[in-house]
């Protein structure tokens, strides 16, 4: 069964899930480290990655398991710096809820997470209307020191669509 990375996404006691979680999936296959920003670290190619499963019984040996810790050098702060949407609490730990409230762009989601009712509804708001959304943006993906070091150049909607 082939799970791709964006959908389908529903949430649950107002987190978002999705059939299951191909960071995790990343991570304990080897493929590479949780950073600072939530994002998964591939040693050679940073967090510019695509990640999608295909869920099978085969027997599938995963790659031997990075390290431990952060890959992030240990005074980075390039992420939390860059933020626009402030998603790092007081103790330096990623905030899923407040990053999706600025960087998802549909006119319903960041209303939903902004008031006391949008929370009591959010699973309907999002499971319905919700679906049609997309991420608009990537500012600790293009500020991170470990994907300058893959040499390729980090890509705008406006980059990509525009004719």
């Amino acid at each position: 069964m082939p799970i791709p990375s964006y959908a389908p996404m529903v949430f649950h006691e107002f987190e978002p899930w999705g059939v299951m979680s191909l960071k995790h999936a990343a991570v304990k296959a080897g493929m590479g480290r949780f950073g600072r920003s939530g994002q998964v670290y591939h040693p050679k190619y940073g967090s510019l990655l695509r990640l999608a499963a295909i869920v099978t019984s085969a027997a599938i040996p995963g790659d031997k398991l990075l390290a431990d810790g952060l890959p992030c050098p240990p005074n980075c702060r390039a992420c939390m710096k860059g933020c626009p949407s402030k998603a790092f609490d007081e103790n330096e730990n990623f905030q899923k809820k407040t990053c999706l409230a600025y960087s998802v762009k549909h006119a319903i989601y960041p209303l939903a997470l902004k008031t006391e009712e949008g929370l009591k509804n959010i699973e309907r708001v999002i499971n319905t209307a919700g679906h049609n959304y997309w991420i608009d943006c990537d500012e600790c993906v293009k500020v991170c020191p470990l994907n300058k070091t893959t040499n390729k150049k980090i890509y705008s909607k406006k980059d990509t669509y525009s004719s």
